[in-house]
Order: C-alpha cells, then sequence, then structure tokens
C-alpha cells in the first residue's frame, strides 16, 4: 500500500497516514523475521509472529534492539547473503569496540533517497550549490 499523493494544497487524513505507516511498519517486520536470524529469535522468544501487528500500538510492545544487540550479534543481524553487500560502514563509537554495518544496493538506494529527502526538507533544490562537511558515508546518519 503506497502513500497517496496529495497535491501541494491538500493533507492525507490521518486515518491514510495511520494505515501507511501500518502497513509499512508490516512489512518491515515480515522482512526482518524472515531475513534475520536475530530478529527471528527475538520474536520467537516473545511469540510473535509478523501478522500478529494489527495496530500501531502492538508495534510499541516489540522488543527494542539497542547498540550492544547491534554489536553482539552483527552476523545474525545481516538481512542479505554476503554476496550482496555492497558497503561496509564501521565506527567504534564512544566505546572504541567496533560494529559493523553492511549495506546491499537497495540500502544505499534507500539511504540516497533519505538523505535526498531531508535536503529537499531543508530547502535545497536542483541547482543549489552548499557544502557537505561530512564523508558521505556519516552523513547519512
Amino acid at each position: 500500500m503506497g502513500l497517496p499523493t496529495p497535491r501541494p494544497d491538500e493533507r492525507i487524513s490521518a486515518d491514510e497516514l495511520i494505515a501507511y505507516r501500518l502497513s509499512s511498519l508490516q512489512e518491515l517486520v515480515a522482512f526482518a523475521r524472515d531475513r534475520s536470524a536475530f530478529h527471528r529469535r527475538r520474536f520467537d522468544d516473545i511469540g510473535f509472529e509478523p501478522g500478529d501487528l494489527t495496530s500501531l500500538d502492538v508495534f510499541e510492545q516489540l522488543p527494542l534492539m539497542d547498540k550492544a544487540d547491534v554489536r553482539q550479534y552483527q552476523e545474525e543481524l545481516n538481512c542479505v547473503p554476503d554476496g550482496l553487500v555492497r558497503e561496509i560502514f564501521t565506527t567504534s563509537g564512544t566505546t572504541g569496540e567496533p560494529v559493523i554495518y553492511r549495506y546491499s544496493d537497495e540500502d544505499l538506494d534507500a539511504l540516497a533517497g533519505l538523505a535526498g529527502d531531508m535536503l529537499a526538507v531543508a530547502g535545497v533544490r536542483p541547482g543549489d550549490l552548499f557544502q557537505l562537511t561530512l564523508p558521505m558515508g556519516t552523513s547519512l546518519w
């Protein structure tokens, strides 16, 4: 289900926005369950199936993942086979212990789209000239 594209002078309804968010979260949760050993185990531990996600309130009850989980379960968090990884980003944060993030072509396309959306919201338009002061990999965070 896609979000309806309103004309510039109209807004979508709150119900349409909630339906879009729920549909998007259902897709995301199913993807994570199908492709990530970490998420599959986490969902199994609480008896959760993607079909159980029937409201945003249910989503808010799902267990969170924190940086310690990312550090400890890096391999289990992979959602694509190693052969489809196109970029690896590492950071040690403030602890000095590396955390590795692996990006597929689809991930990089999504991040580029997100960066473009953020720049557009900030008022950047085609033809504008600006200085990007962070390395590209970190500017997408």
